[in-house]
């Protein structure tokens, strides 16, 4: 057995190899996170390719969203028009109110006047009492009668 060793150098299945040189340190700054996240993206599509669509698919998606689109402008359309609706109601019930409104005082005077407590007119209104007194208050009406003028009581304007 000349020329055969038994070592363990000389069998090819166990020579070790050198061991690996560390690279040289790179120049090149480090990629921008967002071409990272592109590459990502690009090799996954490229892994998993959407499906290619017919001009027929392409044309009823368009026209779905299109449908889609029309269903939500009306939509709003009719809120818009639900809203001018209840804002047009809404002003002329103002509006009559305030017409009815001015004429709230000359209503106290007549009850007052037919004998009504304020009370009762304020009930009737539906108002508070406190409202009836104040308008009976700040608005003094006054009915002198011209045929009292000159009357047992005197020379003067009877109330």
């Amino acid at each position: 057995m000349a020329g055969t060793s038994a070592g363990p150098a000389s069998s090819p299945s166990s020579a070790t190899a050198p061991p690996p040189q560390p690279s040289p340190p790179s120049t090149r700054p480090p990629p921008h996170p967002a071409r990272v996240r592109l590459r990502r993206a690009t090799a996954h599509h490229h892994r998993h390719p959407e499906p290619v669509l017919t001009a027929q698919e392409f044309a009823n998606q368009i026209i779905a969203i299109a449908r889609e689109f029309s269903e939500a402008q009306a939509k709003q359309r009719s809120v818009a028009n639900d809203l001018d609706t209840r804002l047009i109601q809404i002003g002329r019930q103002r509006r009559e109110w305030k017409t009815a409104e001015q004429g709230i005082p000359a209503l106290i005077f007549e009850a007052q006047a037919e004998g009504y407590e304020p009370s009762r007119t304020a009930v009737l209104l539906g108002v508070s009492p406190s409202y009836v007194r104040r308008i009976l208050r700040e608005n003094h009406h006054y009915s002198w009668r011209v045929d009292l003028f000159e009357s047992d009581a005197g020379p003067r304007w009877q109330p």
